[in-house]
């Protein structure tokens, strides 16, 4: 409650105090939401392709992927199955965009 009320009365705010509120306020929330309720985050997926890119990478150097024809197969599969899983919360009203 305290968000909203810091944002009623300040009308002049700029993004960065927005941005600045919404990490102080709201971060415990939609950590919440997340976990308990099977929100989805705008920017989960992404940082999940970055991680399995990152796995992709390192299976390239080692030459374990040439079992697979160097097809970065984790990014993938971590790419679509974001996608859908997006698209399903989307659905059902449960994707969160800040």
């Amino acid at each position: 409650m305290e968000f909203l009320d810091v944002l009623e009365n300040n009308h002049d705010l700029r993004k960065r105090d927005i941005v600045e509120l919404q990490s102080n306020y709201l971060s415990d929330l939609v950590i919440f939401l997340i976990s308990e309720h099977g929100f989805q985050e705008k920017h989960g997926t992404f940082w999940k392709a970055v991680f399995s890119l990152g796995v992709d990478v390192i299976l390239i150097l080692t030459g374990l992927a040439k079992i697979y024809y160097y097809i970065p197969i984790f990014t993938i599969f971590t790419v679509l199955r974001g996608r859908l899983k997006t698209q399903k919360a989307k659905r059902k009203k449960k994707y969160i965009d800040f």
